[in-house]
Protein backbone atom coordinates (compact mmCIF):
# COMPACT_ATOMS: atom_id res chain seq x y z
CA UNK A 1 0.00 0.00 0.00
CA UNK A 2 1.00 3.66 -0.10
CA UNK A 3 2.35 3.70 3.46
CA UNK A 4 4.75 0.82 2.75
CA UNK A 5 5.91 2.47 -0.46
CA UNK A 6 6.52 5.73 1.39
CA UNK A 7 8.53 3.95 4.08
CA UNK A 8 10.77 2.40 1.42
CA UNK A 9 11.39 5.81 -0.17
CA UNK A 10 12.09 7.49 3.17
CA UNK A 11 14.69 4.83 4.00
CA UNK A 12 16.72 5.99 1.00
CA UNK A 13 16.61 9.57 2.28
CA UNK A 14 17.76 8.79 5.82
CA UNK A 15 21.11 10.51 5.22
CA UNK A 16 19.25 13.79 4.63
CA UNK A 17 17.70 13.83 8.09
CA UNK A 18 19.13 11.53 10.76
CA UNK A 19 17.08 13.11 13.57
CA UNK A 20 13.81 11.44 12.73
CA UNK A 21 11.36 10.76 9.93
CA UNK A 22 7.58 10.94 9.69
CA UNK A 23 5.01 9.97 7.06
CA UNK A 24 1.48 11.21 6.51
CA UNK A 25 -1.10 9.76 4.11
CA UNK A 26 -4.06 12.00 3.31
CA UNK A 27 -7.49 11.06 4.60
CA UNK A 28 -8.66 10.34 1.06
CA UNK A 29 -5.64 8.08 0.46
CA UNK A 30 -4.61 9.91 -2.70
CA UNK A 31 -1.42 11.60 -1.49
CA UNK A 32 1.38 10.70 0.89
CA UNK A 33 4.04 13.08 2.18
CA UNK A 34 7.16 12.21 4.14
CA UNK A 35 10.01 14.11 5.76
CA UNK A 36 13.41 13.27 7.23
CA UNK A 37 14.65 15.87 9.67
CA UNK A 38 18.01 17.39 10.43
CA UNK A 39 17.22 19.19 13.70
CA UNK A 40 19.46 22.25 13.64
CA UNK A 41 16.98 24.33 15.63
CA UNK A 42 13.54 23.84 17.09
CA UNK A 43 12.09 21.06 19.18
CA UNK A 44 9.43 18.42 18.64
CA UNK A 45 6.95 21.11 17.65
CA UNK A 46 8.98 21.65 14.48
CA UNK A 47 8.57 18.08 13.22
CA UNK A 48 7.15 17.47 9.75
CA UNK A 49 4.92 16.73 7.90
CA UNK A 50 2.90 19.70 9.13
CA UNK A 51 -0.83 19.00 9.23
CA UNK A 52 -3.48 21.71 9.48
CA UNK A 53 -5.89 21.76 12.40
CA UNK A 54 -8.65 20.42 10.15
CA UNK A 55 -6.41 17.52 9.11
CA UNK A 56 -6.96 18.08 5.39
CA UNK A 57 -3.92 20.20 4.48
CA UNK A 58 -0.48 18.57 4.66
CA UNK A 59 2.91 20.13 4.06
CA UNK A 60 6.53 19.04 3.85
CA UNK A 61 9.24 21.61 3.26
CA UNK A 62 12.97 22.05 3.02
CA UNK A 63 12.92 25.71 3.82
CA UNK A 64 13.84 28.75 5.84
CA UNK A 65 11.02 31.31 5.76
CA UNK A 66 12.47 34.64 6.85
CA UNK A 67 9.20 36.57 7.03
CA UNK A 68 7.40 33.98 9.16
CA UNK A 69 6.23 35.34 12.54
CA UNK A 70 8.17 33.96 15.52
CA UNK A 71 6.60 30.99 17.30
CA UNK A 72 7.06 31.10 21.10
CA UNK A 73 6.41 27.34 21.24
CA UNK A 74 9.34 26.58 18.97
CA UNK A 75 7.25 25.45 16.00
CA UNK A 76 8.43 25.36 12.42
CA UNK A 77 8.61 28.58 10.42
CA UNK A 78 7.12 26.54 7.57
CA UNK A 79 3.70 26.71 9.21
CA UNK A 80 3.57 30.17 7.67
CA UNK A 81 3.15 28.51 4.25
CA UNK A 82 -0.17 26.96 5.28
CA UNK A 83 -1.25 30.22 6.91
CA UNK A 84 -0.62 32.17 3.72
CA UNK A 85 -2.28 29.47 1.63
CA UNK A 86 -5.51 30.00 3.55
CA UNK A 87 -5.20 33.77 3.93
CA UNK A 88 -4.54 34.32 0.21
CA UNK A 89 -7.53 32.26 -0.96
CA UNK A 90 -5.40 29.30 -2.04
CA UNK A 91 -3.76 31.30 -4.83
CA UNK A 92 -0.37 29.68 -5.57
CA UNK A 93 1.24 32.70 -7.20
CA UNK A 94 0.21 35.08 -4.43
CA UNK A 95 1.50 32.60 -1.84
CA UNK A 96 4.87 32.11 -3.49
CA UNK A 97 5.39 35.80 -4.16
CA UNK A 98 4.67 36.57 -0.51
CA UNK A 99 7.26 34.12 0.84
CA UNK A 100 10.67 35.53 1.71
CA UNK A 101 13.25 32.80 2.06
CA UNK A 102 14.76 29.75 0.44
CA UNK A 103 12.42 26.83 0.04
CA UNK A 104 11.21 23.72 -1.74
CA UNK A 105 7.89 22.44 -0.47
CA UNK A 106 4.90 20.25 -1.25
CA UNK A 107 1.43 21.24 -0.07
CA UNK A 108 -1.63 19.02 -0.56
CA UNK A 109 -5.11 20.34 0.13
CA UNK A 110 -7.90 17.76 0.26
CA UNK A 111 -10.56 20.49 0.48
CA UNK A 112 -10.01 21.53 -3.13
CA UNK A 113 -8.10 18.48 -4.37
CA UNK A 114 -4.93 20.28 -5.43
CA UNK A 115 -1.23 19.68 -4.97
CA UNK A 116 1.29 22.51 -5.03
CA UNK A 117 5.06 22.04 -5.17
CA UNK A 118 6.99 25.32 -5.07
CA UNK A 119 10.63 26.34 -5.36
CA UNK A 120 12.30 29.59 -4.34
CA UNK A 121 13.20 32.30 -6.81
CA UNK A 122 16.87 31.38 -7.07
CA UNK A 123 16.62 27.60 -6.86
CA UNK A 124 18.58 27.38 -3.61
CA UNK A 125 16.58 24.31 -2.55
CA UNK A 126 16.32 21.36 -4.97
CA UNK A 127 13.09 19.60 -5.91
CA UNK A 128 12.35 17.07 -8.63
CA UNK A 129 9.49 15.30 -10.37
CA UNK A 130 10.03 11.61 -11.06
CA UNK A 131 8.15 8.47 -11.95
CA UNK A 132 8.77 5.37 -9.86
CA UNK A 133 6.92 2.17 -10.67
CA UNK A 134 4.34 4.05 -12.70
CA UNK A 135 3.60 6.47 -9.86
CA UNK A 136 4.55 10.12 -9.59
CA UNK A 137 6.88 11.20 -6.80
CA UNK A 138 8.28 14.64 -5.92
CA UNK A 139 11.58 14.16 -4.06
CA UNK A 140 13.92 16.74 -2.61
CA UNK A 141 16.81 14.90 -4.25
CA UNK A 142 17.18 12.19 -6.87
CA UNK A 143 19.18 9.73 -4.81
CA UNK A 144 16.16 7.73 -3.67
CA UNK A 145 15.10 6.84 -7.21
CA UNK A 146 16.05 3.35 -8.34
CA UNK A 147 17.63 2.94 -11.75
CA UNK A 148 16.07 0.13 -13.77
CA UNK A 149 18.03 -1.50 -16.57
CA UNK A 150 15.29 -1.51 -19.26
CA UNK A 151 17.83 -2.58 -21.84
CA UNK A 152 19.81 0.65 -21.65
CA UNK A 153 23.46 0.84 -22.56
CA UNK A 154 25.64 -0.14 -19.59
CA UNK A 155 27.82 2.94 -19.94
CA UNK A 156 24.78 5.20 -19.77
CA UNK A 157 23.44 3.28 -16.78
CA UNK A 158 26.73 3.83 -14.94
CA UNK A 159 26.70 7.53 -15.76
CA UNK A 160 23.11 7.89 -14.57
CA UNK A 161 23.80 6.06 -11.33
CA UNK A 162 26.88 8.20 -10.70
CA UNK A 163 24.91 11.40 -11.34
CA UNK A 164 22.05 10.37 -9.08
CA UNK A 165 24.31 9.29 -6.21
CA UNK A 166 26.51 12.37 -6.27
CA UNK A 167 24.27 15.39 -6.65
CA UNK A 168 21.06 16.96 -5.40
CA UNK A 169 20.76 19.31 -8.37
CA UNK A 170 20.16 18.62 -12.05
CA UNK A 171 20.80 20.57 -15.20
CA UNK A 172 17.70 22.56 -16.25
CA UNK A 173 17.14 20.36 -19.34
CA UNK A 174 17.93 17.09 -17.56
CA UNK A 175 15.54 14.22 -18.29
CA UNK A 176 17.26 11.10 -17.00
CA UNK A 177 14.87 8.20 -16.40
CA UNK A 178 11.86 10.52 -16.19
CA UNK A 179 13.56 12.73 -13.59
CA UNK A 180 12.94 16.44 -14.10
CA UNK A 181 13.83 19.41 -11.96
CA UNK A 182 11.26 22.05 -11.08
CA UNK A 183 13.04 25.24 -12.21
CA UNK A 184 13.84 28.10 -9.88
CA UNK A 185 10.95 30.52 -9.50
CA UNK A 186 8.42 27.91 -10.66
CA UNK A 187 5.76 25.68 -9.14
CA UNK A 188 4.10 22.40 -10.00
CA UNK A 189 0.30 22.59 -9.95
CA UNK A 190 -1.78 19.39 -9.98
CA UNK A 191 -5.57 19.67 -10.10
CA UNK A 192 -8.64 18.46 -11.97
CA UNK A 193 -9.52 20.16 -15.23
CA UNK A 194 -13.06 21.06 -16.32
CA UNK A 195 -13.60 17.47 -17.52
CA UNK A 196 -12.57 16.03 -14.16
CA UNK A 197 -9.21 14.72 -15.41
CA UNK A 198 -6.05 15.32 -13.40
CA UNK A 199 -3.92 18.01 -14.98
CA UNK A 200 -0.27 18.74 -14.19
CA UNK A 201 1.44 22.00 -15.15
CA UNK A 202 4.69 23.76 -14.25
CA UNK A 203 4.28 27.52 -14.00
CA UNK A 204 6.44 30.57 -13.33
CA UNK A 205 5.50 32.90 -10.50
CA UNK A 206 8.21 35.53 -10.74
CA UNK A 207 10.33 37.34 -13.25
CA UNK A 208 13.37 38.75 -11.42
CA UNK A 209 14.40 42.24 -12.36
CA UNK A 210 17.97 43.39 -12.02
CA UNK A 211 17.52 47.13 -11.79
CA UNK A 212 20.40 48.43 -9.65
CA UNK A 213 19.48 50.48 -6.63
CA UNK A 214 20.74 54.02 -6.47
CA UNK A 215 22.83 54.10 -3.29
CA UNK A 216 24.52 57.37 -4.29
CA UNK A 217 27.89 55.68 -3.84
CA UNK A 218 30.22 58.52 -4.69
CA UNK A 219 33.06 57.57 -2.35
CA UNK A 220 34.83 54.41 -1.26
CA UNK A 221 33.61 54.96 2.29
CA UNK A 222 29.95 55.18 1.21
CA UNK A 223 30.31 52.01 -0.87
CA UNK A 224 31.89 50.21 2.10
CA UNK A 225 29.08 51.35 4.37
CA UNK A 226 26.35 50.26 1.93
CA UNK A 227 27.98 46.85 1.52
CA UNK A 228 28.27 46.36 5.28
CA UNK A 229 24.67 47.44 5.91
CA UNK A 230 23.40 45.06 3.23
CA UNK A 231 25.44 42.12 4.53
CA UNK A 232 24.46 42.84 8.14
CA UNK A 233 20.76 42.99 7.22
CA UNK A 234 21.01 39.73 5.27
CA UNK A 235 22.65 37.81 8.12
CA UNK A 236 20.28 39.30 10.70
CA UNK A 237 17.28 38.22 8.65
CA UNK A 238 18.59 34.69 8.43
CA UNK A 239 19.26 34.45 12.17
CA UNK A 240 16.13 36.13 13.53
CA UNK A 241 14.20 32.92 14.24
CA UNK A 242 17.06 31.00 15.84
CA UNK A 243 16.35 30.13 19.44
CA UNK A 244 18.37 31.15 22.47
CA UNK A 245 20.63 28.08 22.19
CA UNK A 246 22.15 29.47 18.99
CA UNK A 247 24.63 32.09 20.15
CA UNK A 248 26.75 32.47 17.02
CA UNK A 249 25.69 32.49 13.37
CA UNK A 250 28.03 32.13 10.41
CA UNK A 251 26.54 32.82 7.00
CA UNK A 252 28.50 31.59 3.98
CA UNK A 253 27.35 32.04 0.41
CA UNK A 254 28.94 31.24 -2.91
CA UNK A 255 26.80 33.98 -4.41
CA UNK A 256 28.72 36.78 -2.70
Amino acid sequence: DMLNEMEALVTRLAHRGPDGSHIHVSQNGKCGVAHTRLALVGGKNANQPIISNCGKISLVANAEIYNAPPDPLGGSDCVHIITLWNDLNKDPRKLLRELDGKFAFILYDEHVGVLLAGRDRYGLKPIFIAEVGGKKTIPGEARHIEIHENGRDTTHQTAHKLWISSTMHALPDCDIHNIKEIPAGHFLWVCKDSAGKMEKTINSYCEPTWTPKDHNLKTKASAHGALWDTLHAAVTKRMQHRNETVQVGVFLSGAI
